[in-house]
């Protein structure tokens, strides 16, 4: 079953996610507002592509889109 997100609460995640980007030596901005910006991009990629549906501003993964979700989380699973 596919979860259903808010993205007031995607974003919330940046007070978590920051530190643990710097700490890691990330090459990134880890800015409050970079990585906003980068989470509103991540989500418009992920809704352009068809991976996720947004309704309400609520976001719900494709059960059938899965595989590749799966694949993308892997490939950036090293940062956490």
């Amino acid at each position: 079953m596919a979860a259903t997100v808010q993205w007031r609460w995607v974003s919330g995640k940046i007070a978590f996610i920051q530190p643990v980007l710097e700490q890691a030596g990330s090459p990134i901005d880890t800015s409050s507002s970079a990585l906003e910006s980068v989470l509103g991009s991540a989500m418009a990629a992920l809704l352009g592509r068809g991976l996720v549906d947004e309704k309400d501003n609520l976001y719900r993964m494709k059960a059938s889109e899965m595989e590749i979700i799966s694949y993308y989380a892997n490939s950036i699973a090293h940062w956490s």
